[in-house]
């Protein structure tokens, strides 16, 4: 467990510019694995195990790793607060903002790829759905076994990964821009 945590946080630490060549890299890599075997049905159930899979890595690295408990306030219900303080001095809010976003990023882009063509915009929904759910179910979490801060900017974050991981599974895979429940604005 200890190389899991030691992986997320080598990626925590990368400087912004690394971090986005990592996740272009990554990401060319998988869209290049799933043209391959996209139209196979034992390549959906694998991508189906990786995000169940993630997902549970997920809850496990932000809820059962934590160090210690947190006393006092650990919830914070005020939307885009991470900003403010960011505004305010509180310089290590964009990097956590930035990785709330990239940690979702992966499910979006599993499912997204996963998801049958005929029903993508149901399935965009979902699976939306989904990612805000673990999301919640996470910051609820933190907060009752204070475990870490709960913080509605967590969540919003975290969706904004799932719909980045979405849009990218959309575009990589050839989906049209019809299929997607929201549209993309060009220029």
């Amino acid at each position: 467990m200890d190389f899991i945590k030691n992986i997320m946080l080598a990626i925590y630490c990368l400087p912004f510019w690394k971090l986005g060549l990592f996740l272009l890299g990554w990401t060319a890599i998988f869209f290049y694995i799933n043209r391959k075997f996209q139209k196979k049905m034992w390549w959906k159930c694998a991508l189906l195990l990786a995000a169940a899979i993630y997902a549970v890595v997920i809850f496990c690295v932000t809820v059962f790793w934590r160090e210690e408990p947190i006393q006092g306030q650990s919830v914070e219900l005020r939307p885009f607060l991470s900003y403010v303080r960011y505004a305010n001095g509180q310089e290590e809010m964009l990097r956590e903002c930035v990785m709330n976003v990239v940690l979702f990023y992966p499910m979006g882009l599993f499912l997204g790829a996963a998801a049958e063509r005929k029903r993508y915009k149901r399935a965009c929904v979902l699976i939306l759905g989904a990612g805000m759910l673990l999301s919640v179910g996470i910051e609820f979490c933190q907060w009752k076994f204070h475990l870490g801060f709960a913080e509605t900017d967590d969540v919003i974050h975290n969706a904004l990964g799932t719909g980045l991981g979405l849009l990218a599974a959309a575009k990589g895979g050839g989906i049209s821009e019809k299929l997607l429940p929201f549209r993309v604005q060009r220029g």
